[in-house]
């Protein structure tokens, strides 16, 4: 009767964790917690990122992340840029901005931003760059660095 009782638990504990489990041909969880908390071990595939034309920019202009977490622009005038709206209670979050034409004018990056060595990126004037932007506190500091500067 004992090894029955063992058994028994051992078949409810095994039916609790495959049924508490997620399983794919292109994830296994290790761990889980469906409140953007900790997954680990897993593999993704067909990951796919959300592009945004913003257009030509002008005067001040927001980034707003909700639109895309890649997004492209051309710099038309001297203009301010803000990174708004990353998603609420995500740890970390980010962007990418295609820009042509960046130092043709005047571009202010928004103040939150921290770049390498303190110094944003030297933008082309005729021409495309790419900045890669990532907030690990929902916004209140993003860490700024070119991804590839005169792209080609």
């Amino acid at each position: 009767m004992k090894h029955l009782k063992s058994i028994l638990l051992a078949i409810v504990l095994a039916t609790f964790v495959f049924s508490s489990t997620v399983f794919s041909a292109s994830a296994v969880l290790n761990e889980k917690d469906y409140g953007y908390a900790v997954q680990k071990n897993q593999t993704i595939k067909g990951y796919v990122e959300t592009y945004y034309a913003l257009g030509s920019l002008t005067g001040a202009t927001n980034a707003d992340i909700a639109n895309g977490n890649v997004q492209s622009f051309t710099v038309g005038d001297a203009f301010t840029l803000t990174l708004t709206n990353p998603p609420a209670g995500v740890n970390a979050t980010s962007i990418t901005f295609i820009i042509t034409n960046g130092a043709a004018h005047i571009l202010t990056w928004d103040p939150d931003i921290d770049w390498p060595g303190g110094t944003a990126a030297v933008l082309t004037a005729s021409g495309v760059d790419i900045i890669w932007c990532f907030t690990v506190d929902g916004g209140t500091i993003w860490h700024c660095g070119p991804g590839s500067l005169d792209s080609k």
